[in-house]
């Protein structure tokens, strides 16, 4: 996570402490015993020195430092929120990625260092900071797709599209983080897929049989992906997948985030038309583009900032904001 965020997820809790600890004072009538220095502003700190620090001078070193950041994140949240209202990809990617958290850190003192990385004092300070990095990646992928032209679609079409592969996949994922076991094992279970399949047994069934064998051997999973196409799965397992041809299985594992792939390509659709394929084609090609040209969040946020035209009345704010596009663009 980047250090600004930290900082800004460290102000807003300390503002809203503060907040909370007036509001009680006020409530039980001790709130007017905060010294106050002579120019009548209430006084934060004081040292022997003789230095005082008011609520206003915390305030201008906050904003000046820190207020466009958290400025930011509060209006994206704002206009994010009303976009994706209704979106329920937001909530399910959330608790999903909660739940894999919960699971991973079942140890109360671990997911609050975890959670503590990402600047958050518990799992719902941490549901919001997904929440605004996930919608911004949905306004990202949109604005990407505005900018797809007929022309690189056609180009795409002619090009590089194919009909969707279904294939399955034997999945040997490392325990303890042992890749070298992992592999080996991934190793040991392709040679017996050749095995089986040169003494007869089909493709299909040679996998099947292999990882009845294999299975309780480590953590070894079969499964049918079932029809999918370019875009729709990691990149180095995809890349794979598509170099096959129907009824042939990859001759050496492939390495992804998840483990080591053994893979079976076992039936190919025929090519959509370019009217159906379109959609599709553009949401990739719009992904490829988030990939290359890292100023896209930029660019989206600041034309959805301009759609709900987003005013700063502060001329230091304003003139700071500007800067930080203009920097966000051109570095």
């Amino acid at each position: 996570m980047k250090k600004s965020k930290i900082i800004v997820a460290v102000i807003i809790a300390l503002l809203v402490i503060t907040v909370i600890v007036e509001s009680i004072l006020l409530g039980v009538g001790y709130y007017s015993r905060i010294p106050k220095l002579s120019n009548g502003e209430e006084e934060v700190v004081s040292l022997s020195t003789g230095t005082k620090v008011s609520v206003d001078d915390l305030y201008k070193k906050i904003k000046d430092q820190y207020g466009l950041s958290v400025l930011l994140d509060m209006i994206d949240l704002e206009i994010l929120n009303k976009e994706y209202a209704k979106d329920k990809s937001v909530e399910t990617y959330i608790e999903t990625k909660v739940a894999t958290v919960k699971a991973n850190y079942p140890d109360e003192n671990k997911l609050n260092q975890f959670l503590s990385y990402y600047g958050c004092n518990n799992l719902d300070e941490y549901r919001d900071y997904l929440r605004l990095d996930y919608m911004k990646d949905l306004a990202t992928q949109a604005y990407a797709e505005t900018t797809i032209t007929d022309k690189e679609v056609s180009k795409y079409y002619k090009e590089e599209y194919v009909g969707d592969i279904a294939a399955k996949h034997i999945l040997v994922a490392p325990k303890d983080d042992d890749t070298a076991a992992a592999e080996e094992l991934a190793k040991t279970i392709l040679a017996r897929v050749d095995e089986l399949v040169k003494s007869g047994k089909t493709v299909d069934e040679a996998f099947t049989a292999a990882n009845d064998e294999f299975k309780s051997k480590g953590d070894v999973t079969f499964q049918d992906l079932k029809y999918f196409n370019k875009g729709d799965m990691v990149e180095a397992f995809e890349n794979a997948a598509f170099d096959l041809k129907v009824g042939s299985y990859s001759t050496s594992p492939v390495k992804t985030e998840y483990g080591y792939h053994l893979i079976y390509v076992y039936d190919q659709k025929e090519k959509a038309s370019l009217e159906d394929a379109k959609s599709d084609i553009v949401t990739l090609l719009a992904k490829d583009k988030v990939k290359e040209d890292t100023t896209m969040e930029t660019k989206a946020l600041r034309a959805l900032r301009e759609e709900y035209k987003v005013t700063f009345y502060d001329s230091k704010l304003k003139e700071s904001y500007e800067r930080y596009i203009n920097y966000k663009l051109n570095n």
